[in-house]
């Protein structure tokens, strides 16, 4: 796992000293993406410059080093990532075309398929998690890459004299005079959703690569993008083909077998994830399955309502791993709040980023590389909005929207946790984790008209976005009219894997992880496991009797019993009222007074106003609004002032 950065310019914009400042500042800010090496290429001649950070996890010798050259000189890379079947294509090259390699590094293999089967064909080849740049020192082109579902990401900007790219925001600002505009698009994206989609991000004129998406960037400084891969050519590609569920089980169990097993490899220590809940058990027991010798980590809460760490501690005992725990204090949360903006460059509104943060930095003291279960709830079924968006719709045919509008008040009249301290009363094996906050959600999906609103309601929120001065946003999800062909539970998992899974869940991996020198490896998000879960699992293969992810709790049935994970699902949250409540009360006010506001110019005082009195009032949901509110606040205040 590394960081990369560079630029290709038409011209001098700056001596060639000049320009190799730059680019060392560029990739000295990824220095913990890469800790282990820095390295350098240029050519003065077609003004192109890489920089490279390297953390190094296959073939630790200096030899593996980047920007590496292929084996004819024609072309030179840096790559982010991991290829995980590098042996197999390494064995296919020298079968094919007796390709001698000098490292034992999947750097290298990389480079030798471009250069005897082409990029686009190399891509197709590949298995595994990157970004990548190629540069073609006989054409004179720039390639730019990322991998299938988006796991690394890459950043680019198109200057007049050329291109500029990094693995992170904060090192394409520090390319020379570099204005920082603030997208108010972008911003309003955040405001409704917590995260902003690709292509945008916060600034205007920074781009980030979509998944599974090439660029190419010639000399005539034409930029073209081309999808290689997407999830929608896969859903159903064999329609006819109903696959008996043994079957299904059978061969998926397999397929994830190989993607646990490839993620093993390393020239480093490795752990596992372990929350306790469905993905990261399984994957934990594949992982045993697989290396007798298996590390497992997991963190806990001082709220015990949030607390999942007894639940990992007794699968760790029973699949016998060597397991630590580690607890999230009050004085680690105030920490990690102060560093979130350095961390992620961008406003980004998931809480959870905290608990990850706090994990990784404490893995990354045992290990270098790391496996998690993201991706189970996208790919599988696992999100409770899978149910409920055709349930309620039903529910509202029944008694109407004004008994329900009722039912609404009488939860929103009451506090989070009231509803949470009721919940106890309820066995473990039935009691709903966050019961209050899961409540405030069903009061605001319950007089929503149609399926479309109640999954826009789920998703997103408007609140906000009537507090800015513009707003550009089109508020409306405008993913039916795409994919109509499927049923609307396929249509909200499609979604969510090219929007929420890529910029939220990917984005908070991956800036938690890489800001502690951590790789995190996805075994359900190989493009092997999404492909074949798209083509052969049907709805009713995800979610039975009134439960998500059933296919995968049919496989891990074989690893443990089903007392230890058949729970609720309980989330990776944080209590986000009482930190907005106490330790960020009066940076809140702060960014809420006359004197910020007026000085920012993005915000309208009085419904600003207005939205804290709605926050105070007895029973209010807006806590994530209000978090919202805070992260973009405290962003604003690193990177604009």
């Amino acid at each position: 796992m590394c960081g990369i950065s560079g630029f290709f310019l038409s011209n001098n914009f700056s001596s060639h000293r000049e320009s190799l400042k730059t680019l060392r500042n560029m990739t000295n800010v990824l220095r913990h993406r890469g800790p282990d090496a820095s390295g350098y290429w240029s050519s003065e001649r077609d003004n192109i410059y890489f920089g490279h950070r390297r953390l190094s996890i296959i073939d630790l010798s200096k030899s593996a080093n980047q920007p590496m050259n292929s084996r004819d000189d024609r072309y030179i890379i840096i790559f982010n990532g991991e290829i995980y079947n590098f042996k197999q294509l390494k064995s296919e090259l020298q079968s094919l075309f007796n390709v001698k390699f000098k490292t034992q590094s999947d750097t290298e293999v990389i480079l030798e398929l471009v250069a005897q089967f082409g990029f686009r064909k190399a891509l197709d080849k590949i298995i595994g998690m990157f970004s990548l740049v190629i540069w073609d020192k006989k054409e004179k082109n720039l390639f730019l890459a990322i991998d299938p579902l988006g796991k690394k990401p890459l950043y680019w900007a198109e200057e007049e004299k050329g291109l500029i790219f990094a693995s992170e925001i904060k090192s394409i600002l520090k390319f020379k005079n570099f204005k920082k505009i603030l997208n108010h698009q972008s911003l309003s994206e955040f405001l409704k959703f917590s995260y902003i989609k690709a292509p945008n991000t916060i600034f205007k004129g920074i781009n980030k690569l979509e998944p599974g998406t090439y660029l190419i960037f010639s000399k005539e400084l034409k930029v073209k993008k081309f999808r290689y891969w997407s999830p929608k050519n896969f859903l159903y590609s064999s329609k006819d083909f109903i696959i008996n569920e043994n079957t299904v089980v059978e061969e998926l169990h397999e397929i994830l077998n190989i993607s646990v097993s490839e993620r093993l490899t390393a020239d480093v220590p490795v752990g596992v994830l372990l929350s306790g809940g469905i993905d990261s058990s399984l994957v934990t027991s594949l992982a045993k399955n697989n290396k007798n010798d298996i590390k497992t980590y997991s963190v806990g809460f001082e709220n015990k309502l949030f607390d999942e760490s007894h639940y990992a501690k007794k699968i760790s005992n029973h699949i016998k791993t060597n397991h630590k725990s580690f607890l999230l204090e009050t004085e680690n949360v105030d920490k990690i709040i102060e560093q979130l903006p350095e961390i992620y460059d961008e406003p980004f509104g998931d809480s959870s980023q905290i608990p990850t943060f706090l994990i990784c930095n404490q893995v990354r003291k045992d290990v270098t590389v790391a496996l998690s279960g993201d991706g189970g709830d996208e790919i599988f079924g696992g999100y409770s909005r899978y149910l409920w968006a055709k349930d309620f719709s039903i529910v509202n045919k029944l008694f109407g929207s004004n008994f329900l509008k009722f039912i609404s008040s009488i939860i929103n009249y009451f506090p989070n946790n009231l509803f949470d301290c009721l919940s106890l009363v309820l066995p473990k094996n039935i009691r709903p984790s966050h019961f209050g906050h899961r409540l405030k959600k069903i009061a605001k999906i319950l007089n929503s008209k149609d399926e479309i609103e109640i999954y826009s309601k789920l998703i997103s929120s408007n609140r906000l976005l009537d507090l800015l001065k513009e707003n550009n946003f089109n508020k409306k999800v405008s993913f039916k009219k795409e994919y109509e062909a499927y049923s609307f539970m396929e249509n909200m998992q499609l979604h969510d894997i090219e929007n929420y899974l890529v910029g939220d869940i990917l984005v908070k991996v991956d800036r938690a992880s890489m800001s502690n020198s951590l790789e995190i490896r996805s075994p359900f998000l190989d493009r092997r496991v999404v492909e074949y879960s798209l083509k052969n699992c049907r709805p009713f293969h995800k979610i039975k009797n009134k439960r998500g992810k059933h296919i995968l709790r049919s496989i891990l049935k074989e690893y443990l019993p089903e007392k230890l994970f058949n729970r609720p699902k309980m989330g990776f949250g944080l209590p986000i009222d009482v930190l907005l409540n106490q330790q960020l009360k009066e940076k809140i006010r702060y960014f809420s007074s006359n004197e910020f506001i007026k000085n920012q110019n993005i915000f309208q005082k009085t419904k600003v106003d207005n939205f804290f009195e709605d926050y105070g009032k007895k029973g209010s949901s807006l806590h994530s609004e209000m978090w919202n509110f805070f992260i973009f606040q405290s962003w604003y205040t690193k990177w604009m002032n």
